[in-house]
């Protein structure tokens, strides 16, 4: 594949076009902006894409992806429940665009 140097990248193999799309952990694509990527390389958890309008990434309790319960806005939390204020974060692992 040929990709076009500053406006392209590769991604496992497959050219994306950046802006539209990123890279997750170099091998799953994810759309921007309605999606997001969740990577812990020291987790079993692996790559996992995730839709930021119903879901987490967490750091910890549990490591990886969750799904938020109607009427709160986390999932991420001590003994894997769901805050309604503090305790969890909402956030979006970015990764540098590297073209490989």
């Amino acid at each position: 594949h040929r990709i076009r140097v500053g406006s392209q990248g590769c991604c496992g193999g497959v050219p994306f076009s950046f802006g539209r799309y990123a890279c997750c952990g170099k091998e799953k694509l994810y759309k921007t902006g309605a999606q997001g990527c969740c990577f812990h390389p020291e987790s079993k958890a692996g790559v996992q894409i995730y839709d930021t309008a119903k879901q987490n990434c967490c750091d910890a309790h549990p490591t990886g992806v969750c799904t938020i319960k109607s009427g709160e806005y986390t999932c991420c939390g001590s003994g894997g429940s769901g805050a309604k204020e503090g305790g969890g974060r909402r956030r979006r692992h970015s990764h540098s665009r590297r073209r490989h």
